[in-house]
């Protein structure tokens, strides 16, 4: 062996290392962002079956018990809701939005984004926010996508459960 392939397997060696090293850190800490969640779902003896997290949501599902769990964190404070989904008729997304005139244009903006799950009685409803121009970025980072996703995972539990 020669010298430039004993370099180059030490610099494959280590390219090895660092990205073994990294999916470890990403896991443990995915795995540290969703603790809240999984406790949550633990106090009220559920398991987790489907669930994502972003920015300052974090949502899941038990799929057995038809429970939803959702945790919304801001920098002074944790709101968490258990929904159970066999008591729910419906789901759909609610933007909060106003139009904002330009110079020689108009938008629409976005100012909240949730999720509304209809309960059997009026008293049942439950909203859940996915994004608040108040407390998160200027601009939505997938928010939409994420409502949209989970409406669908919520309308087909709740069909589900019918």
């Amino acid at each position: 062996m020669n010298t430039l392939s004993i370099i180059e397997m030490l610099l494959v060696v280590a390219g090895a290392v660092t990205l073994v090293a990294v999916i470890y850190l990403n896991k443990k800490a995915t795995k540290e962002k969703i603790q809240p969640l999984t406790n949550l779902a633990a106090e009220h003896q559920c398991t987790l079956h489907q669930m994502d997290s972003w920015i300052h949501v974090l949502i899941g599902l038990d799929q057995e018990k038809n429970r939803l769990f959702f945790i919304r964190k801001t920098e002074s404070d944790s709101a968490s809701q258990v929904i159970d989904l066999k008591e729910m008729t419906e789901c759909r997304i609610l933007p909060t939005t106003r139009t904002v005139k330009l110079a020689d244009d108009t938008r629409t903006v976005t100012d909240k984004l949730e999720l509304e799950i209809r309960g059997k009685t009026r008293a049942q409803d439950q909203v859940l926010e996915f994004y608040n121009a108040h407390l998160d970025s200027l601009s939505m980072q997938g928010q939409l996508q994420m409502a949209t996703k989970w409406r669908e995972i919520i309308l087909q539990s709740i069909l589900l459960a019918g």
